[in-house]
């Protein structure tokens, strides 16, 4: 056996023993250029980083840096041919294969890569045996360095040399002990890993810039130490700002005065960004209004990691002003259209005070489905038609359209108010189609009495009879509850007479009113309603402000149902 093989072993920090792996190397590798090996490795690692960070795609980033080691190394230590195997924690594949200039001129024919080399040992030299193919084609000596990173083989470097062994023996590998190849097996590992990281990190970059150019939003996303990180297309364009003047890395106030140039127009924008840094901010929302009337939507989320790190806030603009505009214009048509079908304003009936109140419901710009309307059917006589129309929007509209003009046209005949509710049934089953049409209403009758007060004749189709305040503050109920309208052919319509006198106040109310919940979530009701009708003073005013006042309160933060109230006091 070779001398110098006794002397692997050797303590790689025992001058010794470094002098033993230069002698097994200049033995078995005399191409070698041992005084090359670090620099060369130096010169190959910024070639891999260099390319890896020029090249967009995961896989091309990676396949560009493991084509940059070879051709770099190669020259620098007078290699002939090499492979570089990569693993990765995956079998060994030959991912790059380099021959040396001087032999591609000459046309010299190399074999392909052969079975993938041991990963597991140390820095291994070897000869070809004669007649082999790699004898053949010229080659006379190899080494095999492992590529670690952390500790973990990820690859090897298999490089050959056509020198010829000085001493040609028995034993025909080896090998050698720690010496700078193995610092350049770390070096490569090392930057080969870092590039995959790399790669991958730029990968995530581009994913994160794709996916922020498809938010419907202007976006801009801000570091801790309040420094642009990224933002997108549609922010720039939404201000007209040229991508080259639009450079990240500047303070937050700055450079978002420079990229969301219009922002300076709302100091209240700039003060806002620099509280969202506060410690314990969490998501804000706010909406602008520029002088020129453009709207702004701004929406800003802390950046937490998947370890609770705050990495910084993406804040998230919207130009709102189409869709602004777009509900404003169908506010103001649904406004028009509710106050076509109600009475735009009461009529003065003699011996009578009376007062209303209408709330949409929490649905902007929708049409409810409660209605009422009081007008003259000949000398002393008055009617009231009263109700709420099932569902809201257009479809509603249609019907208490239909359910108005039905009963003025029969209420001027002088028909009981059940006659007057029948013709509406019959109305409304005539009008049906898939979607059925039903609504709950109270038609009443008022004949002024000659010495003051009213008789009135009170019908219910399904509506909540109305309550009337008697002047000595007991409430008392109407009427006898009735069948729901447009349902079926022959609902139970009944006529009550009553009388109303001097100091009585008559309350009609949709279920908008008794269906109101407080925060426990109980209904106003009945039993409610009449309380707070004995206790507020009989007046119209009075008390329709008090019930609209009361069931809009209870509204508040919870589903909204539309209503309407109408108090007519006998005077």
């Amino acid at each position: 056996m070779d001398d110098e093989l006794q002397r692997v072993t050797a303590d790689p920090a025992d001058p010794a023993g470094a002098a033993t792996a230069e002698h097994v190397l200049a033995r078995h590798a005399p191409w070698l250029r041992l005084e090359q090996v670090l620099p060369g490795a130096a010169y190959a690692v910024q070639a891999v980083l260099a390319a890896a960070g020029s090249t967009a795609g995961h896989a091309a980033a990676l396949a560009t840096a493991h084509a940059a080691v070879l051709p770099h190394l190669g020259p620098a230590l007078g290699l002939t041919w090499g492979v570089l195997w990569w693993s990765s924690g995956r079998h060994p594949v030959a991912v790059d294969t380099w021959l040396s200039p001087a032999l591609e001129r000459r046309g010299v024919p190399l074999p392909a890569p052969g079975d993938a080399p041991d990963l597991t040992g140390p820095v291994a030299w070897s000869v070809p045996r004669p007649g082999s193919p790699l004898w053949d084609a010229g080659l006379r000596s190899r080494l095999v360095v492992p590529l670690r990173s952390g500790g973990e083989v990820v690859g090897a470097l298999e490089v050959f040399g056509s020198a010829a062994c000085r001493h040609l023996t028995p034993v025909r590998a080896g090998s050698v002990p720690h010496s700078a190849l193995d610092v350049l097996g770390d070096l490569l590992g090392a930057a080969l890993v870092a590039a995959t990281q790399l790669a991958e990190a730029r990968d995530q970059h581009d994913l994160l810039a794709a996916q922020l150019e498809v938010v419907p939003a202007g976006t801009v996303v801000v570091s801790p130490s309040r420094e642009v990180l990224s933002f997108n297309d549609r922010l720039l364009s939404m201000f007209g700002v040229p991508r080259d003047q639009a450079l990240g890395g500047g303070k937050t106030p700055q450079a978002l005065a420079q990229v969301h140039a219009a922002a300076a127009e709302i100091p209240e924008v700039m003060q806002l960004l620099e509280l969202a840094h506060t410690p314990g901010t969490g998501e804000i929302h706010r909406t602008y209004t520029q002088r020129s009337g453009r709207v702004l939507d701004l929406h800003g989320a802390p950046v937490v990691d998947a370890h609770g790190v705050y990495r910084g806030r993406a804040w998230f603009v919207r130009d709102e002003t189409a869709r602004h505009r777009a509900e404003q214009a169908v506010r103001m048509l649904a406004d028009t259209l509710v106050a076509s079908l109600l009475p735009p304003h009461l009529p003065l009936v003699p011996g009578a005070v009376l007062a209303s109140r209408y709330q949409a419901s929490t649905a902007e710009a929708e049409v409810g489905g409660d209605f009422y309307d009081v007008f003259s059917t000949g000398s002393d006589r008055w009617a009231i038609s009263f109700g709420d129309v099932c569902g809201s929007g257009p479809e509603a509209a249609v019907v208490t359209a239909l359910a108005r003009h039905t009963v003025r046209a029969v209420a001027v005949r002088r028909d009981p108010p059940s006659a007057v509710l029948g013709a509406l049934n019959r109305a409304l089953l005539s009008q049906q189609d898939e979607a059925q049409r039903f609504l709950t209403a109270l038609q009443l009758d008022l004949h002024r009495r000659p010495r003051g007060g009213f008789t009135v004749t009170v019908a219910c189709g399904g509506h909540p009879p109305p309550f009337v305040r008697r002047v000595d503050g007991t409430v008392e109920r109407l009427g006898r509850p009735g069948t729901v309208l447009g349902v079926v052919e022959e609902p139970d319509l009944t006529d009550v007479k009553h009388v109303l006198r001097v100091g009585d106040v008559l309350v009609l109310v949709t279920d908008g009113v008794l269906e109101a919940r407080d925060a426990h979530g109980e209904e106003l009701g009945d039993d409610g309603l009449t309380r707070l009708l004995a206790g507020t003073p009989g007046d119209a005013e009075l008390l329709a402000g008090a019930v609209a006042d009361l069931a809009a309160e209870r509204r508040v933060g919870k589903k909204r149902d539309d209503f309407a109230v109408l108090a007519f006091a006998a005077v």
